[in-house]
Formats: structure tokens, C-alpha cells, sequence
């Protein structure tokens, strides 16, 4: 039974995992109201798009924030209120992001929605490189690289916040 599976190709079992994973997200995110901390990284990401001002990335690069803000810069009609005061105040990124989100008149469900699919997409190549790295550990075994990639996508913790707009799982990607 071993020696057929091996011929199976390994992307038969990969992609209704993948898919399984995503609806999962993708369920819960519709559902799940913003965390404070999202629309801190989302005004980050969209400030940084609109203006290429970096003033308010001081705790994170703005790589993983530009990229979630991306959807949203390209798809929602969204108002980032750059004639608000907070806006240039060095420390003001706290209240711009509030006004950003919650007082410019933005679809806030949208602008949540779309900011999160990026980062569900890194979470995925996530468990995709988690799986190569036992794939290659474990000396090219195919076995250990999709009970590397199940764990990795059904574990609780990525998801739950493997869909959040943050910078921690791009973060864990990109230091793979």
C-alpha cells in the first residue's frame, strides 16, 4: 500500500487541505470583529501606499503592513483622512488609526476583511515551507512532510491568528 502512494502526486492530498483551511479562515473571518492591534497595522500599511511616509512603521517594518493594506488600497473605496491633525503628530498613529477605521465613513467590514486575506494566504505558505522543511528533514519523506503541513494548518493557534492583520505570521514566514 506504501509503494502506491507514492505515486500518488503529493498535491492530491495538499490541496483540499489547503482549501479545508482557507474555507475554515475564511468562515471565521467574515464573523470575527477587528482586534485593536489590526488597525494599527492596516493604517501603517495604507499610509505607507498613499503617502510612502514611513512615520508611523516605528515598531515594524512595513513590508507585512503593506501587503495587508494592498487589497484594501486597490479594492475598497476607503478615506484615509491625511487633513486629520493626528496625522502628523509623531506619536498620533493610535488616534489616526481609530479616525481611519472607525470615523471616515470607511466599510469597515470590507476594509477588515480584505485587509486579513493576505495574511491568511502567508499562513498557508506557512504550513507549505513548515511541510518541506520535514519533508527534508525527515529524508524526503513524503509522509512527514503532510503530517507536518495537517498539523501546521489545524493547529489552534495558527487558526486563530493566522488571519489577523498583523505582522507575526509574516514574520515567522519570512524568518523560515
Amino acid at each position: 500500500a506504501m509503494r502506491r502512494l507514492r505515486h500518488v502526486p503529493i498535491a492530491w492530498p495538499v490541496v483540499p487541505l489547503l482549501l479545508l483551511f482557507f474555507f475554515l479562515a475564511l468562515d471565521s473571518m467574515v464573523a470575527d470583529s477587528p482586534t485593536m492591534d489590526e488597525q494599527n497595522h492596516l493604517t501603517r500599511g495604507l499610509t505607507f501606499l498613499a503617502t510612502g511616509d514611513p512615520h508611523f512603521s516605528l515598531e515594524h517594518p512595513p513590508l507585512i503592513n503593506t501587503l495587508s493594506a494592498l487589497p484594501v488600497f486597490l479594492l475598497a473605496d476607503v478615506h484615509i483622512p491625511l487633513d486629520d491633525p493626528s496625522w502628523g503628530w509623531r506619536d498620533g498613529w493610535y488616534t489616526f488609526a481609530d479616525r481611519l477605521l472607525w470615523q471616515s465613513g470607511n466599510d469597515v467590514t470590507l476594509v477588515i476583511f480584505l485587509a486579513r486575506l493576505p495574511i491568511l494566504f502567508l499562513t498557508m505558505g506557512l504550513a507549505l515551507v513548515g511541510a518541506r522543511f520535514a519533508r527534508e528533514l525527515w529524508g524526503n519523506s513524503r509522509q512527514a512532510a503532510l503530517f507536518a503541513f495537517a498539523v501546521l494548518l489545524f493547529d489552534p493557534n495558527l487558526l486563530a491568528h493566522g488571519r489577523y492583520t498583523t505582522t507575526d505570521l509574516g514574520g515567522t514566514l519570512f524568518l523560515l
